[in-house]
């Protein structure tokens, strides 16, 4: 058999594990059905509130937790074009973030901007000037011989010329959006 303290020992880990486990059984749950009927249970939910929110509380009535309900298919695919939303917008915080970082330590003034976007309309320039005289030759071409050949030669070189200033359009804008993003950034120091 047992000795007393061995007895007593188990009698009182006994009493101590009851006495923990007394406020999670007499833990409430509440729910609210369809018809807006409250519903009180402490450990098998009633039918009426399988899948619907519940709050947990003490005996006293203090909310110890919420848990949502199951969603609706719609509600489902909102809380999920939702979560995507948020997931893209903090991408485009965090790109945005990364862009005025590179920008802050790419330049140290606008004039520097201006002087990268310069340098880089430069070799479309050059190409362009180097275009306009082939074009001049074939445009004569095509006035003295009214050949098929020397028309394509014009269209293409004329929407290369068309193609080289979308470039020159592109990147100038690029460097203004540059550089009026770095102007904010400058100011709010």
């Amino acid at each position: 058999m047992y000795d007393r303290k061995t007895l007593i020992g188990c009698l009182l880990a006994a009493g101590l594990a009851a006495g923990l486990a007394a406020p999670a059984a007499a833990a409430l749950q509440k729910c609210v059905d369809d018809k807006g009927k409250t519903h009180y249970y402490d450990r098998v939910a009633p039918p009426e509130c399988v899948g619907k929110p519940t709050t947990q509380m003490t005996n006293k009535g203090v909310v110890i937790k919420k848990t949502e309900g199951a969603l609706s298919p719609e509600q489902q695919k909102a809380k999920e074009e939702e979560v995507l939303q948020s997931k893209a917008e903090a991408q485009k915080l965090k790109d945005q973030q990364r862009r005025d970082k590179a920008l802050l330590n790419t330049y140290t003034s606008e004039k520097e901007i201006d002087l990268a976007m310069n340098r880089n309309l430069e070799p479309i320039d050059v190409a362009i000037k180097s275009i306009e005289p082939r074009l001049k030759n074939a445009e004569d071409k095509l006035a003295k011989t009214k050949d098929a050949d020397a028309e394509r030669e014009v269209q293409r070189l004329k929407s290369e010329i068309a193609q080289k200033q979308q470039d020159k359009a592109r990147i100038k804008a690029r460097f203004e959006s540059d550089k009026e993003r770095y102007r904010e950034l400058t100011q709010k120091k």
